[in-house]
């Protein structure tokens, strides 16, 4: 969106002005998108968000742009992240057709687990953590570990 429009997009003020702007764009969420937010309590404050007065169709923020960026954008601007098209899916859209080597895109072989994030990690934990990938990386690739 912003290498549409030449500026930031989705930007807001704070966290409630954030969720107002994202959803002037892609539209309230329904209960069914709701279902995916796994704390009660934002459940409850994104539906007693003040509704958009108008979801601005992505055609009128970015004139210019080909119908298939709009696509696109259109699919991966979704609230709801079942809905949302994967990276391969997105790879795969006909605006990126000229860029897309299925051949040269490999995927994952598992999904990234983000447990990590609410760790208190030291610096030295960091290092190992980073250094066990590093011997995984080589030994999956049948290398000698560089460390």
């Amino acid at each position: 969106a912003e290498i549409l429009g030449r500026k930031a997009f989705l930007q807001g003020k704070n966290y409630q002005d954030q969720l107002n702007v994202i959803f002037a764009v892609v539209g309230p969420p329904t209960e069914e998108d709701l279902a995916v937010v796994p704390n009660q309590e934002v459940r409850d404050y994104i539906r007693k968000l003040p509704k958009p007065t108008r979801v601005v169709p992505l055609k009128e923020r970015f004139p210019k742009a080909r119908p298939e960026a709009l696509d696109l954008l259109a699919k991966m601007l979704c609230f709801n992240p079942h809905k949302r098209l994967t990276a391969t899916e997105c790879l795969a859209h006909p605006y990126l057709s000229e860029y897309h080597d299925p051949e040269d895109e490999p995927n994952a072989d598992s999904h990234f687990e983000w447990e990590f994030e609410g760790s208190e990690l030291s610096r030295d934990q960091v290092r190992a953590y980073m250094l066990e990938e590093v011997r995984k990386l080589a030994a999956k690739k049948g290398e000698p570990s560089p460390v």
